[in-house]
């Protein structure tokens, strides 16, 4: 088992390297992220030249020899996988030195390392109690993950998209049409998502939207005051006029909240909030809780193994599937042909 990776995490808006490392005195996980960011991969996955260029980038982040890497794209590229020529995928594997490892997360899978990143941290610094019920609320540029207990959603929402309304149409406007716009991503999931006394932890770019409405980190809140706080926000919000150049940070945190407040309104009345960005693990260990520490975890504790061992058998079950059915294709076919001849004999000795 590895005591030291390097995963890089490739979201919508950059691609970042992190390592993580379990400290041999204490069991808890260190985190030590890179300071250079490298462009996006869905940006450049389709252009060989880029593509060398962007590997070459990262080879140069890293020290020599480098520990174990893994490589993980979210929903920057999952988005554009039906455009993508089918060599792509293949060429950047082929490019990359062993033993790196490149995988696309399914949108439940991210949700379920982000879930689990946010429970490891949560209880380690005694936010919530192993006997409580836990939950997670979860947004990057593209995608919005909700998890609970077993139960994991993940919604195609592209905050970034907000971002975009609200420098065209200014900020009431961009509010009211993205409002609209993650309702119905989200209409699907039933209201009262977790039990009495259920702990949600929000992380990511919605910790940020409630740090910006004056919510505290690391704090637990009732639902019902958390979901006021948020209303009154957006309400001060579609009231603001954002003067000279326009750019996308003037609008992330209010989109945010736009998806934050969606989704408080599915969650039971009792639940509690938190907004937890990182949390310090130790003195001066700061941990961001992310689907690539959820990873992390798997692979310190080798679940990773197990999920690549399933994952590869669900590929073979795929494939044998599709071997079945084209041979009951070509059993039907002989078999056509077999009543056909048996019919034209009968035809000919009738005659």
């Amino acid at each position: 088992m590895n005591r030291s990776i390097a995963i890089v995490d490739c979201g919508s808006g950059y691609s970042r390297l992190t390592y993580y490392t379990v400290n041999p005195s204490t069991g808890l996980i260190e985190t030590s992220r890179h300071p250079t960011n490298l462009p996006p991969l869905h940006k450049v996955i389709s252009d060989l030249d880029s593509l060398k260029e962007w590997i070459s980038s990262l080879l140069l982040l890293l020290p020599s020899p480098p520990p174990p890497l893994s490589i993980g794209a979210t929903a920057g590229l999952r988005s554009i996988l039906p455009s993508l020529p089918p060599s792509s995928l293949s060429s950047f594997r082929s490019l990359l030195p062993s033993p790196f490892t490149f995988f696309i997360l399914k949108p439940n899978q991210e949700a379920k390392y982000e879930l689990s990143s946010s429970k490891y941290c949560s209880l380690k610094t005694k936010l919530i109690k192993p006997e409580e019920s836990f939950g997670m609320m979860s947004s990057g540029g593209q995608s919005s993950q909700l998890g609970y207990e077993d139960s994991l959603w993940s919604f195609e929402t592209s905050v970034k998209s907000g971002n975009e309304l609200g420098v065209k149409l200014g900020m009431k406007e961009g509010l009211r049409i993205f409002k609209e716009k993650v309702q119905n991503t989200m209409e699907g999931v039933e209201k009262g998502v977790g039990g009495e006394g259920g702990v949600f932890v929000v992380i990511e770019m919605l910790a940020a939207s409630g740090s910006a409405a004056g919510l505290e980190s690391n704090r637990r809140y009732k639902v019902r005051n958390v979901i006021e706080i948020i209303d009154v926000f957006l309400k001060n919000s579609g009231d603001k006029n954002v003067e000279g150049e326009r750019s996308w940070k003037d609008y992330v945190k209010e989109m945010g909240a736009v998806v934050l407040l969606e989704m408080l309104g599915k969650l039971k009345e009792g639940s509690e909030v938190a907004f937890c960005r990182e949390f310090e693990l130790g003195e001066g260990n700061f941990v961001k809780p992310s689907w690539a520490l959820g990873r992390a975890i798997s692979e310190f504790i080798g679940e990773v193994e197990e999920e690549e061992k399933k994952s590869k058998e669900e590929e073979r079950a795929q494939m044998n599937a599709r071997k079945i059915v084209r041979l009951g294709a070509v059993v039907a076919v002989v078999a056509a042909i077999g009543i056909m001849y048996a019919r034209l004999r009968r035809s000919e000795k009738l005659n």
